[in-house]
């Protein structure tokens, strides 16, 4: 476990078993989907943003490999689609810190999209801000990020 120097606030996010959407001290909205049960309900909590939002931002999307099996579903990624192409104001990134099966299949749609899309951290990080005394803020994807040969 690194040592945060003192003075210095770190925030990681990783995949949750609790959906949520919440806001990050930065200014990201961060997307956990839960579980499988919850990914129409997370889809629907960001329509519902992006037509209430007025601001520029971003939405990171956490994708544990637990949930992609539902992005098998062509009219799950329809609606992905469609909510990307809504999001004029909004950048979407989406993180995938796990190994499955379908993993690089619904990266490449997502990058396809026009998503950022990005491997997850050796232990399942999937963002992370750094809060320095003189008030600066460092934010970033500690994985990779997907190139569409990978």
């Amino acid at each position: 476990m690194p040592t945060v120097p003192p003075g210095h606030k770190v925030i990681v996010v990783r995949p949750a078993s609790e959906p949520g959407f919440s806001h990050t001290p930065s200014g990201p909205w961060v997307l956990n989907f839960g579980a499988p049960a919850f990914v129409a309900s997370g889809l629907a909590t960001v329509t519902k943003f992006l037509r209430t939002n007025t601001e520029r931002t971003s939405v990171i999307w956490l994708m544990a490999g637990e949930i992609l099996p539902a992005f098998d579903a062509p009219t799950l990624l329809q609606r992905v689609e469609e909510i990307h192409a809504r999001s004029s104001i909004v950048r979407h990134f989406a993180v995938f810190p796990d190994e499955h099966r379908s993993r690089l299949l619904v990266m490449a749609k997502f990058k396809g999209f026009g998503f950022g899309v990005h491997f997850g951290g050796p232990g399942r990080e999937c963002y992370v801000e750094v809060h320095k005394p003189d008030g600066s803020i460092t934010v970033g994807m500690p994985g990779p990020a997907f190139v569409a040969s990978d």
